[in-house]
């Protein structure tokens, strides 16, 4: 999920280059410009999504300590960690992705 995340960042900034010029990218890398409504859904959309993919690594770290912990029997597993860490990470990727839909079909038209 996290590299899937990663990706689709790449693509994103990717196909905003290729459609909008160098001028577009210079604008993302330069915190004092000022950004059109492409430029901060671009920041926006790829933060959160840089977010959830941060999050989803340390779900997994957090996973394969617990099930070494379980797999001993000397203690039980800590889930409510590992679920916690899950829903964050799906709540930044969810938020993303609900910004993403709405920019397409309720205010790009």
């Amino acid at each position: 999920m996290g590299v899937g995340n990663v990706l689709y960042v790449v693509l994103m900034v990717t196909t905003a280059y290729e459609a909008k010029g160098k001028e577009f990218l210079l604008s993302l890398i330069n915190p004092s410009a000022q950004l059109t409504f492409e430029a901060r859904f671009v920041l926006f959309v790829g933060t959160f999504l840089m977010i959830s993919a941060f999050f989803f690594f340390i779900t997994m770290l957090i996973s394969i300590f617990e099930t070494h912990a379980v797999s001993r029997k000397e203690r039980s597993g800590r889930m409510k960690i590992v679920f916690t860490s899950l829903m964050i990470s799906m709540l930044c990727l969810v938020i993303a992705l609900l910004y993403t839909v709405l920019f397409r079909y309720l205010l790009y038209y």
